[in-house]
Formats: structure tokens, C-alpha cells, sequence
């Protein structure tokens, strides 16, 4: 399969479960309020695909392999091979992951912005999670954890992300049938 390909079905899966525990909110929305309803689904459908769109296509980046083949692009879906690497990251890698960050910066800030303007409280668990990731991706860069710890510590950010972004959906929802 394709980079591409595999960068957007790995960045689209994580993001289904994003919007699926949205389209929760957004029943509940939208039994009450139709319009406010569709112009929340509207919104959190197109945050989404701007987000695959724009982060996609840097994780296909041949630019990146050398960085890109230690972690898959759903943090949720690491492989064995990539949660036991012991390997440091280089100095050439640091170069990448610096310059890759902040590419992915600017996706993950304009999707933080879209939720943020229908989901505030879900855009303060995205924002959340997403420092969290900048600090297990500063011990990377200090060498402080291998690729492998790093992979661990991903993944278990983007599990909890995914829980609590479904705990709030749910607590949204509990809230719009009272």
C-alpha cells in the first residue's frame, strides 16, 4: 500500500473516532436545534478533512521516511517492531522531527481552531493532548527515550485523547436532553 494512501487511512481512522464521538454531540444538537446541529456536523466534518489533508501528504513526505517509518500516522495502531526500537533518535532525525513538527503545527492548530469554534470543551482535550505529545517529542529530541518509548508514550496519548474526547461527547450529549 502507499504511503499516501496508508498516511490517510492512518490519520482517517484516528479522526473517525474523533467524529463519530462528535456525531453524538451533534444528535443531540440537533434534535433540539437543527440548524445549530448541521452547522456543527458541517463544521467538525470539513476540521476533519482539512486536518487528513494537510497532515497526510507531510507523512507521505519521502523527505520524511527516515523519521516517519518509526511510528505510523494513527498513534493508536504501533506496531511491535516500532514500540521495541531502542535506537536513539539521530542527529539527521532531529533535523526531520523539527521540521516535520512544524508542518504538523500548523494542521493541528487549524483543526484546533475549527473545533474550537462549534466544541470548545472538546478543543481544550485536543489542545491537552497535543501539549502532551510536544513534551514526549521534546524527550525524544533530548535523548532522554528511545524511538520505541517515544512510540509507547504516543500511543497511550492518542488512546486517552480518544477516551476523553468520547467522555466529553457524551457528557455534551447528557446535557442537551436536560
Amino acid at each position: 500500500m502507499p504511503t499516501e494512501t496508508r498516511a490517510k487511512r492512518g490519520l482517517v481512522s484516528g479522526v473517525v473516532v474523533a467524529t463519530v464521538a462528535t456525531m453524538i454531540c451533534v444528535t443531540a444538537s440537533a434534535q433540539q436545534d437543527k440548524e445549530s446541529g448541521r452547522n456543527i456536523s458541517a463544521t467538525m466534518q470539513a476540521a476533519s478533512r482539512s486536518l487528513t489533508e494537510c497532515a497526510a501528504p507531510l507523512y507521505a513526505d519521502a523527505k520524511y521516511a527516515e523519521i516517519t517509518s518509526h511510528f505510523p500516522a494513527n498513534g493508536t495502531e504501533t506496531s511491535l517492531a516500532q514500540l521495541g526500537d531502542d535506537s536513539l533518535a539521530t542527529k539527521k532525525q532531529i533535523a526531520l522531527i523539527l521540521e516535520y513538527d512544524a508542518a504538523q503545527q500548523v494542521c493541528r492548530l487549524a483543526y484546533v481552531k475549527e473545533v474550537q469554534s462549534v466544541l470548545p470543551t472538546l478543543a481544550a482535550i485536543l489542545q491537552d493532548e497535543y501539549t502532551k505529545l510536544e513534551f514526549n517529542t521534546l524527550d525524544l529530541i533530548k535523548k532522554k527515550i528511545a524511538w520505541g518509548i517515544w512510540s509507547k508514550k504516543r500511543k497511550e496519548i492518542t488512546t486517552e485523547l480518544g477516551l476523553r474526547w468520547t467522555a466529553e461527547s457524551q457528557r455534551i450529549q447528557r446535557g442537551q436532553h436536560q
